[in-house]
């Protein structure tokens, strides 16, 4: 159908491929899921620095202390979106 002289072979392309999309599908998921995050996490420290858009001084160590709570739960999902992009480029140099 592909014009591979084998059935395995069509067999083995056709697994990447579907591997392939169900990881892309996996990736845009978890870029939606970052951006709904990242989004949550800005509002929570702009609340923190003021309201309606006010930024207080004497707000900045509260609104800090929220940023670092926020880096160390973005540097997990970071971690697990990186790893998800190397197996896609894995099925990506199988496929070449």
């Amino acid at each position: 159908m592909l014009g591979f002289n084998s059935p395995q072979r069509e067999l083995e392309l056709g697994k990447m491929l579907d591997r392939l999309a169900y990881e892309d599908f996996e990736d845009a998921n978890s870029l939606q899921i970052m951006v709904g995050c990242l989004k949550m996490a800005l509002t929570d420290v702009q609340n923190a620095l003021g309201d309606q858009g006010a930024m207080y001084p004497e707000n900045v160590p509260k609104a800090a202390k929220l940023l670092a709570e926020y880096a160390a739960r973005f540097e997990k999902l970071e971690k697990t979106t990186s790893s998800t992009e190397d197996e896609l480029k894995k099925v990506i140099d199988d496929l070449r």
